[in-house]
């Protein structure tokens, strides 16, 4: 039976849902996956609490051991940066762009967004867009707001502003379509089964086996489902947990055994976004 398409509910301009029935992904894939990495250190925090220097291990280190293992699984993925993080750190941005990933915007600072006027979150939009172009030469396609607390305009002005993608919701299991006065966004959105910060703020932190259990999971349900309807697994994840060793192999097992499946297909936000752009006779 064909889900309903449900209300807009508190989105702005025009919401366009698929008929879930007739999505497809490229080579007929059943199940679309996705690692989002969410990159930031110490200085993307306006007030620096002494436990946010945790965070400082994701650039000097973490970074380049993911990077390693997205070599060797052969895999890309879509990292997020916020702004000041990008300027404090270019060399990083640079090897994630030479290795082939995506760079996508995460604000100008990691900060909750929700209480911005139209005029700072327009602002923050542009510094953002401004330090990434100035280190990549390529204005970047996609956003995520940080700690997915978009405000009231976020999505609209990405939209004006030229973004081709968003993934800050949790409202969806796949893409859709918003359409504003100026501009249009894919958006990707995610669920916090699959997100890092669920079991890693605040501490303690789960032991990573346990993690894999959940993730696993998740990955079976939606695999079994994907017989009938395609789906799409996102994980958002933190170099600053993830590039430590015992996270990082756990992540590893975990990619593995999804390549592993029949009909996957590992893309970035981009790839989809755009694959979703170029079929709009699912509604």
């Amino acid at each position: 039976m064909e889900r309903e398409p449900q209300p807009n509910g508190e989105l702005p301009g025009k919401v366009v849902l698929p008929q879930r029935l007739s999505v497809r992904w490229p080579g007929n894939a059943r199940l679309a996956v996705l690692l989002t990495l969410e990159c930031y250190g110490g200085e993307a925090f306006s007030t620096i609490p002494f436990t946010a220097t945790t965070y400082n291990y994701g650039l000097r280190r973490g970074i380049w051991e993911v990077l390693e293992s997205l070599e060797k699984l052969e895999v890309k993925a879509t990292l997020h940066f916020p702004g000041v993080t990008v300027e404090a750190y270019p060399h990083v941005i640079e090897a994630v762009a030479k290795a082939g990933h995506e760079v996508a915007a995460l604000g100008y600072r990691y900060e909750p967004h929700w209480d911005f006027n139209e005029a700072e979150e327009r602002k923050n939009i542009e510094r953002a867009i401004a330090a990434i172009e100035g280190v990549t030469n390529k204005r970047p396609k996609g956003w995520r707001t940080p700690q997915a607390r978009p405000s009231l305009y976020t999505l609209q002005l990405l939209g004006e502003l030229g973004f081709v993608w968003d993934s800050s919701l949790h409202n969806d299991e796949i893409p859709y379509r918003m359409e504003f006065d100026e501009g249009s966004l894919i958006e990707i959105p995610f669920n916090h089964v699959t997100d890092y910060r669920t079991y890693y703020v605040p501490p303690p932190s789960p032991p990573a086996h346990k993690l894999f259990s959940v993730w696993e999971d998740e990955l079976d349900v939606l695999y079994k489902e994907s017989e009938r309807e395609r789906s799409m697994l996102t994980l958002s994840l933190h170099p600053a947990f993830f590039g430590r060793p015992g996270e990082l192999d756990t992540l590893e097992q975990f990619i593995a055994k999804i390549k592993q499946l029949e009909g996957t297909w590992f893309a970035t936000c981009s790839d989809v976004a755009v694959w979703w752009e170029q079929n709009r006779n699912w509604v």
